[in-house]
């Protein structure tokens, strides 16, 4: 779902900028907004490669009491 409403903004907002902006700055603020999106990702969203369902919802569950991401060792599960 959120690929799609990314695409639909992307689609929406693209002939608008670059008749703005021009070609070459509009696709800065995707760069731009891509890498953003990279670091966010990077930072906050936990690894669950090799996980269970169960040990991914504790994982998240254990997340959001501490309120705080977890720097846990996913190898040793």
């Amino acid at each position: 779902m959120s690929n799609w409403i990314s695409n639909l903004i992307v689609s929406e907002s693209f002939l608008s900028l670059t008749e703005v902006v021009g070609t070459a700055a509009t696709f800065l603020i995707f760069g731009v907004v891509a890498l953003i999106a990279l670091v966010f990702v990077w930072k906050f969203v936990p690894e669950t490669k090799g996980l269970t369902f169960e040990q991914v919802e504790d994982l998240f569950k254990q997340k959001k009491a501490s309120g705080q991401p977890s720097n846990n060792n996913t190898s040793e599960i």
